[in-house]
């Protein structure tokens, strides 16, 4: 004889949620069955031992668990009941439900809980001399249950009485609960309907709408209301429920923990960046994701979230747009001309690793005490005047830390003699590859002229004319090779095949408008280090710099979005309203 039917448990559970009742079933799970009147009573092993009970009505099933389940219909541990019920001994001998039989308890058994519905209260009947004790329970506490729903938040709200023994759903009409104490006497516990109105009430300010009857979700983001407001309901007496099992909704309050592992490549820091809650990690394209939108939560790799300190936020939103990371990117690349930015992420980190390169610039950086005098080149007849070494040492100095740099001396006050100084020098250091030096038409053969001058060593090539591709090898051995911006745009394809040791710009405000052509054709030649000269590197507007910038030292002032953002404009507008 069966209870239940396969059909009618299939009425009031997912047939999902009948599988896991089966297994619950098979492994036996359920113990402690008792029944009592129309309940029957029971306990199941699960993560932790859940309390049950089915009851057979006119209308049908009523059926409760503590485990916290509330997406409609009967939970796993109820299914694991209505079958253990099926086989029960006392079933199959046909035993009247009215009669109480209990099995010899596995556990010391805690309070059975009895759901009585209002309306049906003379259904339910302890034995007839069973002792029936009266409580007025007095302020029932509120319970929280938490669950989710895709990326929905739900909170629950139950009421529990008789020191937590007892609890009551917003569905639950009944006015009272029968429970049988672990010494065999049966005590009614009455619910206090004014207070339950006055908590449910209570939750509208802690900014909570009503989803359904008895359930609720947060009007803002779920993980800001559980980092903000859940505490606040804690202290006003709710205990809260599930918190532990959320993903979604649910953010990680463990400090972060950064790690970094800096590797040096040709011209770049490669940058390794890893973030972690409580071991559990983000990766690299979240992270740049989470800060691009100013958001205090990262995606975590186990689906929750991690709080991201707003310190870290301000630091990473700053280097992220100086860099100008891609959200597929498993690194950092950090330009050699960045290594203040590279040594930002380094001191961030609270687990690091770098190689014996980068170790060696950064304790060069940290260890700077001025520019190094340099001696001037030996094959080089020019007596420069103090200003003009000091001009040539910092040459040096930006090339000791892979810098570019603009040298900004008023027109007469000899960058050329600058220039040629340092391209002199580095001949006699050796050279692999020749240097590139870009200069307007009109002055190709004053540049010619002063090399021969100053420096009859230097081999320079004039890379300019109709017939200039002839002697494209004869340019490629010589130390320097001269060129105007036009025959660098005409020839863009020749010159980015080639690799260059020093590329500079003279009268370099050709570059003044990152849209152009030709400041586009520039950007894209390969040179180990860059110079710029330009007696007004700014002409018109802040947009000239950062086009100048972007060719000597790329990504320095982060993209033009950003540069446009936090000073052209607020500039602009500060000039205009003056």
């Amino acid at each position: 004889m069966s209870v239940f039917t396969e059909e009618e448990i299939l009425k009031y559970a997912f047939a999902a949620v009948v599988e896991d009742g089966r297994r619950y079933f098979s492994r036996g799970k359920v113990f402690n069955i008792t029944f009592v009147g129309n309940d029957i009573i029971a306990s199941v092993r699960g993560e932790q031992t859940y309390k049950v009970v089915v009851n057979r009505e006119k209308e049908g099933l009523r059926f409760g668990c503590n485990c916290g389940f509330s997406f409609g219909g009967a939970c796993e541990h109820v299914v694991a009941v209505m079958l253990a019920a099926n086989e029960h001994q006392a079933i199959q001998i046909g035993i009247d439900w009215d009669s109480p039989v209990v099995e010899e308890p596995e556990i010391k058994k805690e309070p059975a809980l009895v759901e009585v519905d209002e309306s049906e209260q003379d259904l339910v009947v302890p034995p007839e001399d069973a002792l029936v004790i009266e409580i007025e329970a007095g302020k029932p506490v509120g319970r929280l249950y938490l669950s989710e729903s895709d990326s929905m938040l739900l909170v629950e709200l139950r009421f529990a009485y008789h020191f937590g023994s007892v609890e009551f759903n917003r569905m639950d009409t009944s006015l009272f609960r029968l429970i049988l104490s672990d010494d065999g006497k049966y005590y009614r516990i009455f619910r206090s309907k004014a207070r339950e109105s006055s908590m449910n009430a209570m939750l509208a300010q802690f900014e909570l709408m009503r989803y359904q009857s008895g359930i609720y979700t947060p009007v803002c983001d779920p993980r800001i209301w559980i980092l903000q407001e859940l505490p606040r309901l804690a202290k006003e007496g709710f205990e809260i429920y599930g918190q532990e099992k959320l993903t979604t909704t649910n953010a990680r309050k463990a400090i972060p923990k950064l790690s970094v592992n800096i590797k040096s490549e040709e011209n770049v820091f490669d940058c390794a960046i890893t973030i972690s809650f409580d071991g559990i990690s983000a990766t690299l394209a979240e992270l740049v994701m989470a800060v691009r939108q100013g958001s205090r939560f990262v995606l975590l790799t186990d689906g929750t979230s991690g709080v991201i300190p707003q310190e870290w936020l301000d630091r990473f939103a700053g280097l992220f747009a100086a860099l100008d990371i891609g959200t597929s990117q498993n690194s950092v690349k950090i330009k050699n001309s960045h290594l203040a930015l590279a040594n930002l992420l380094y001191d961030m980190a609270d687990e690091k690793i770098a190689d014996e390169k980068f170790s060696k610039k950064r304790e060069d950086f940290q260890n700077f005490s001025g520019i190094h005098t340099q001696s001037p080149p030996g094959n080089f007849f020019a007596t420069m005047r103090p200003y003009q070494m000091a001009g040539y040492e910092w040459f040096y100095f930006l090339k000791r830390y892979h810098f570019g740099g603009c040298l900004a001396d008023d027109m007469g006050l000899g960058k050329t003699v600058q220039t040629l100084a340092l391209l002199t020098k580095e001949k006699e250091s050796g050279l692999e590859h020749p240097s590139l030096v870009i200069v307007p038409t009109s002055l190709l053969f004053n540049w010619q002229r002063e090399a021969s001058k100053f420096s009859p060593g230097l081999r320079v090539h004039i890379y300019h004319g109709a017939s200039r591709q002839k002697y494209l090898e004869t340019a490629a051995s010589s130390d320097v090779i001269l060129t105007s911006y036009g025959t660098v745009l005409r020839d863009t394809g020749l010159f980015m095949d080639m690799k260059f040791h020093f590329i500079i710009l003279d009268e370099a405000q050709a570059i003044k408008n990152p849209a152009s052509q030709i400041t586009r054709a520039i950007k894209q030649l390969q040179g180990n280090y860059r110079l710029a000269l330009s007696g007004t590197p700014i002409e018109n507007n802040l947009t000239e710099l950062w086009s100048l910038f972007s060719f000597i030292n790329p990504g320095m002032l982060g993209t033009y979005r950003n540069f446009a953002h936090n000073f052209v404009k607020p500039i602009e507008r500060e000039l205009n309203e003056g």
